[in-house]
């Protein structure tokens, strides 16, 4: 007997129901937010978990990375740029970590004229890898504002 083909049919509807349903009608609102994203992902064997936002050459590309680092101590999150449409997220030490992430909303930048911002928690197994539940909203439309010189 073979089940999965049938439950991958599944989650695929259902992710795609969910997208499409979300985006267009903008069910869901948090305050002034809209909620743009809401995953929840199990990492594997600590690979990079990749996050696409956006469509086409303007799409933005999250790589979040889980570390253990003995070194380091307690749990800190760093930030790195790797391109004008990618960003990685460094989790280190939350391996075995009882719960928790950010306390305010952590602004990205802008995707389709509008702030992007998101929320993270960190849900840790020791052996047994993360979850990460990862929160994307869009926040007020902003103006393309063009760099100013900095000469007179």
């Amino acid at each position: 007997m073979q089940c999965f083909p049938k439950q991958n049919v599944l989650i695929y509807v259902f992710v795609f129901f969910n997208a499409s349903f979300n985006k267009d009608n903008k069910m869901v609102k948090v305050g002034e937010y809209d909620l743009l994203e809401s995953i929840t992902v199990i990492d594997i064997d600590s690979e990079p978990i990749s996050v696409n936002l956006g469509d086409g050459e303007q799409s933005l590309t999250f790589i979040f990375k889980f570390v253990t680092d003995d070194k380091v101590g307690d749990s800190n999150v760093q930030y790195s740029v790797i391109d004008n449409l990618t960003a990685e997220v460094k989790l280190t030490n939350f391996d075995n970590f009882n719960a928790g992430g950010n306390t305010k909303l952590i602004h990205l930048g802008t995707l389709n004229k509008r702030s992007l911002y998101y929320n993270f928690r960190v849900f840790g197994l020791k052996e047994s890898g993360n979850t990460i539940i990862l929160n994307f909203y869009l926040g007020k439309e902003v103006n393309d504002v063009e760099p100013k010189s900095t000469n007179g």
